[in-house]
Parts: C-alpha cells; sequence; structure tokens
C-alpha cells in the first residue's frame, strides 16, 4: 500500500484505530500518540524519516508481532513483520522484523520458529495457516531480510 495511502486514511479516521492481524500486545502497553514538542510526527519508512503532517500519530505494528507486558512505544515508532519486543525501556523507532528484542540486545529470530509460533496462535483463535500464509511468511522473511539490510535504521532526531 503506498505511504501516502496509509496517512491519508489515518487523516481521514482520525482518532484511535484498530488492530487488525495476529498481533499480541502485552498487558499494559503504551503508545504515544503526541511528540512533546506538539510537532509533526515523522516515521521510519526506507531508511528515512518520513514527515506525516499529523500532530497525533501512534506506532505502526506490523501482523504476528508480540510485545512485553508494560512495552512502551514511540510516538511514530514501528516494529516490523513478526517480531518479538519485550523491554523495559522505550522501544526504538524502529525495530526490524523478524527480530527478537530485549533489554540484553537485538537478535535475528529464526522466521521457521516464528511461523511455527504463528501457527499455534492462529490454532488457538481457532483460525487455519493455510499453506499459502505459511509461504507468504516465508517470502516476507526473504523481502525483509534483503530489504531491511539496504535500508539500515537512521538515528533518531527528536522524540
Amino acid at each position: 500500500m503506498p505511504t501516502e495511502k496509509v496517512i491519508r486514511d489515518a487523516q481521514e479516521q482520525p482518532g484511535d484505530r484498530g488492530l487488525e492481524g495476529h498481533i499480541s500486545l502485552g498487558a499494559g502497553m503504551v503508545n504515544s500518540d503526541l511528540k512533546n514538542t506538539y510537532g509533526s510526527v515523522r516515521v521510519p519508512l526506507n531508511g528515512h524519516e518520513l514527515d506525516t503532517g499529523m500532530t497525533f500519530f501512534g506506532s505502526i505494528i506490523a501482523d504476528h508481532v508480540k510485545t512485553g507486558i508494560g512495552q512502551t512505544l514511540p510516538t511514530g515508532g514501528s516494529i516490523g513483520f513478526a517480531s518479538m519486543v519485550a523491554c523495559s525501556r522505550l522501544l526504538p523507532k524502529f525495530v526490524p522484523s523478524f527480530t527478537w528484542l530485549t533489554d540484553d540486545g537485538r537478535a535475528d529470530a529464526d522466521p521457521s520458529r516464528l511461523l511455527a509460533t504463528a501457527r499455534k496462535m492462529m490454532q488457538r483463535r481457532e483460525v487455519t495457516c493455510t499453506e499459502a500464509e505459511a509461504a507468504l511468511f516465508a517470502e516476507i522473511a526473504r523481502r525483509a531480510k534483503h530489504h531491511e539490510a539496504e535500508h539500515p535504521r537512521q538515528p533518531d532526531r527528536d522524540r
């Protein structure tokens, strides 16, 4: 989906947006949607920060993300597909796909193990993970590894 459409959709439907897909948010998770400067929120996109032109903009959370209890997300932050984050501090503004992030550091997660976890979670919700979905999961892992390596995280200018 083009970035402009994502931002336009968010502008057309102000307020809290629902989360879709297979996301598991830990109890007490907090998401900031307003900068302390009351300025326009910037979001990480392809290794650059994109100015949304919006004062209120929370985090972008991809499908199959899991957060720990009490996790805090920055204004305009982005957590990539199938990542698991459990930190006692504010997350970085960009967490790549297939990342395991804790207070001990960041590690690349094994996509096959994350798919196994996704299948269990979907089964628990009485949803079948089709072969097409499993193939898509693997393809996203391949593309994310390639694409996100081309676009390293840029330093945050201000939060």
